[in-house]
Formats: structure tokens, C-alpha cells, sequence
């Protein structure tokens, strides 16, 4: 649950505040599991190219089903989900993610490979501006190294997921790897459920003074 005004006044946060460092694995965790699910796909492709006959502008298409929705949703996906909790939005999305993988994991053929690709990116869309938000009401003014961590964190996922599924290509059909990655995404979107605190984001402002009027303007004009 976010308070009025906490974006556009965000103090400098108290070390020791109790959920920091869970939301900041929190956050963390998700961009792992997303910006994995983005670049895993490259690995992907040419599976799909061979599978299902595609020519090169069939798969830009196919391609542009996930990328197209995580890109294009981003803003409107955030505005529509703004009033939910950091946790809610967050579990939210990552269970929708999980769901598209296990889609495309089913014998469905073709059009279940589209349907669970656009599902994928619809629930990736939401993850980048979430969990951000997520960082910066957490830390406030000192949020600039929890920022760079959770930056990081989306490079890992790019590493390791596209390795991950590179490796298991060659032993397991394709369908299952996706399936295990689907399975993946259940199992981080349970750990964010546990992580992130119920009444989310900025317990610590309550307890503070509340801002002068001064502040209060120099704030509104931000």
C-alpha cells in the first residue's frame, strides 16, 4: 500500500529500518527472474524456427509477441496496477510471467507458443517500475547504492537464465525447459510474497515529524 505524496516527498531514510534489506532482495530477485525471462528467449529462437517452420519475419513476429507487450505495457501496465501493494503488484506479475512459460510448455503447438509469449510480457511489464519504486521509497535519499544493486541484479539474470537454458537444450526437449523455467518463476513469485511486508512502503515516515510547510512547498514543486 503506498501513502499520498510519498513519491513526490521522499525523505533520507534511517539506517536499521525494519524490511529494507528484504525489499531490496525482493526487488532484486524479481529483476533477476525477469530480465532472464527476456533474454532467455534468444536462446530460444531458432528451437522455435526449426519446430514450427518460421521464416525470419515469422520470427521477428513471434519475437515482438513478448517483446512488444513488455515494452508497450510498461507505463499503462503501471498506472493500471499503481493502487496494489509493492507486493501485490510485484507477486502479481511474476505469477503472470510464471503462467505464460508453463503456456508455452504445454502441447498447444503453435498458438499456445503466442498466447503464453504474450502472457510472459505482460506480467514482465510491470517489474521494472515496481521494483524500482519499490527500492526508492524503501531507502528515500540514500537509495542511490540500493538503485546500482538492484541494476545489477537484472545483469545477473541476463547471465545466468540464458546459460541455464543453453546447457539443458541439448538434454531435455524444449518444452520442458520452459517448463522448469515456469516452475522457476512460481517459486520466486512465493519468495516475494514472504519477502515484502504486508503494509508496504515507508512505515518511517509515519513516525517522523511531519514536514513543515517550507518543506512542504519546496516538495510540491519537485
Amino acid at each position: 500500500m503506498q501513502i499520498a505524496g510519498t513519491t513526490d516527498f521522499v525523505q533520507e531514510t534511517p539506517q536499521g529500518v525494519p524490511g529494507q534489506r528484504r525489499n531490496l532482495v525482493a526487488a532484486c530477485l524479481a529483476h533477476v527472474l525477469h530480465d532472464g525471462y527476456t533474454d532467455l528467449l534468444y536462446a530460444l529462437l531458432p528451437v522455435w524456427q526449426t519446430q514450427f517452420g518460421l521464416s525470419y519475419a515469422g520470427l521477428a513476429a513471434v519475437r515482438a509477441l513478448y517483446y512488444g507487450t513488455m515494452s508497450g505495457l510498461q507505463i499503462p501496465g503501471d498506472t493500471m496496477i499503481k493502487r496494489f501493494s509493492a507486493r501485490t503488484a510485484l507477486v502479481l506479475s511474476t505469477l503472470i510471467a510464471a503462467i505464460g512459460f508453463l503456456t508455452m510448455a504445454l502441447p498447444l503447438g503453435f498458438a499456445g507458443l503466442c498466447v503464453g509469449l504474450v502472457l510472459a510480457g505482460v506480467g514482465s511489464s510491470v517489474q521494472h517500475p515496481r521494483a524500482a519504486l519499490l527500492v526508492t521509497n524503501t531507502f528515500g535519499r540514500a537509495a542511490r547504492g540500493p538503485l546500482g544493486i538492484y541494476n545489477f541484479s537484472g545483469d545477473l539474470g541476463k547471465a545466468t537464465l540464458p546459460a541455464i537454458v543453453a546447457v539443458l537444450l541439448p538434454v531435455l526437449a524444449w518444452r520442458e525447459v520452459i517448463g522448469l523455467m515456469g516452475l522457476v518463476g512460481l517459486a520466486v513469485a512465493f519468495s516475494l510474497f514472504r519477502l515484502i511486508p504486508e503494509r508496504q512502503a515507508l512505515a518511517w515516515l509515519r513516525t517522523r515529524s511531519a514536514p513543515s510547510r517550507a518543506e512542504g512547498f519546496r516538495a510540491s514543486r519537485c
